[in-house]
C-alpha cells in the first residue's frame, strides 16, 4: 500500500471517531436535558400551595411574601411546562387560589 494511502485511511478513521464521540456526547447532554425536565416538572407540579408559616396559614404572610411564593412556582411552570401543556395554567391557577385564599384560615 502506499503511504498516502495509508494516511488518508487514517484521517478518514480519526475523523469518524471524532464524529462519533461529538455525537454521543451530544446524544448524552440530549439525555440528561429531558431527564433534567420530566424530574423538574414533576418537582414543580408537587410544590402547589407550598409556603412556610408559624402557624401553617398565609394570614402571617404579606401581600409579597405571597406573591413571591407565585412568582417562584410561576417561573418554574414555565420553565418546565410547555405554553400548550394543559396543566401548565390550571396549576397556575390551583397554586395562586390555595395561597391568596384557601390557606388563609386553614391548616392543610
Amino acid at each position: 500500500m502506499k503511504t498516502g494511502f495509508k494516511f488518508g485511511i487514517a484521517a478518514v478513521v480519526l475523523t469518524a471517531c471524532i464524529a462519533g464521540s461529538t455525537l454521543w456526547k451530544n446524544a448524552h447532554s440530549e439525555d440528561e436535558a429531558i431527564k433534567e425536565a420530566f424530574i423538574g416538572s414533576q418537582n414543580i407540579s408537587q410544590q402547589i400551595g407550598h409556603f412556610e408559616s408559624d402557624n401553617g396559614k398565609t394570614d402571617q404572610l404579606s401581600e409579597e411574601q405571597i406573591q413571591g411564593y407565585i412568582d417562584d412556582f410561576n417561573a418554574g411552570m414555565d420553565k418546565y411546562y410547555s405554553s400548550d401543556n394543559v396543566c401548565r395554567q390550571t396549576y397556575k391557577e390551583t397554586n395562586e387560589q390555595y395561597l391568596r385564599k384557601n390557606a388563609k384560615d386553614t391548616v392543610m
